[in-house]
């Protein structure tokens, strides 16, 4: 009888043991898909974000330097494998004062009215566009006391704007923002240190 018992237990022992192998192989081979299928996703994702087209903004002062920026180069280039549609483009400007610095500039705020003036932007092409203050200050006119406070450098120029458009071929909507402001000892533009001023998505 007791030989039979032993056997009995040897028997059930065995097969836990095979059965909870099997598990581990199981939820081995399950770890195994789920990480392969996570590496194609992301080798996709990789493959896409090479392709799709990416649109930076650039902003190039006039040849001959000056304290207050006026007419400027306003670049949108498209980078990336394949063509976009830009559907909106808007800009604005704003006025801070020199001793206060990016983190204290407010969030920014676009028009509701933007541009929509959809124009094809192939792969590796840019458009120059002249603009001057009047135009990213609504086509107001800039009072000259604020005129003033610019040339003698108590205020800093903040171009902002954001442009937004398709990939041509899937049709997603992406968005590229831009923010700078005008060095006058450098005469040149240099990038707000924000991230909800410049992003890409």
């Amino acid at each position: 009888m007791l030989v039979i018992t032993a056997i009995s237990t040897a028997i059930s022992l065995v097969a836990v043991v095979v059965v909870y192998r099997q598990n581990r192989t199981a939820e081995t081979a399950a770890q195994a898909a789920n990480e392969n299928a996570a590496a194609a996703k992301a080798s996709v994702d990789g493959y896409i974000n090479a392709q799709r087209p990416w649109i930076k903004v650039l902003m190039k002062p006039p040849k001959v330097g000056c304290d207050v920026p006026g007419s400027h180069d306003v670049i949108i280039k498209s980078e990336g494998l394949t063509p976009s549609k830009v559907v909106h483009y808007c800009r604005k400007v704003f006025f801070q004062e020199i001793r206060e610095s990016s983190k204290d500039l407010p969030a920014p705020k676009y028009p509701e009215d933007e541009f929509a003036v959809p124009f094809l932007l192939m792969p590796r092409e840019e458009i120059s566009e002249k603009d001057g203050l009047e135009i990213f200050y609504g086509d107001q006119e800039i009072p000259d006391d604020l005129q003033e406070e610019i040339r003698n450098g108590k205020r800093r120029v903040i171009f902002y704007g954001r442009v937004q458009y398709r990939d041509v071929i899937s049709g997603a909507l992406h968005t590229t923002g831009f923010g700078f402001h005008y060095d006058r000892c450098k005469r040149r533009f240099m990038l707000v240190q924000r991230q909800d001023y410049n992003y890409f998505d």
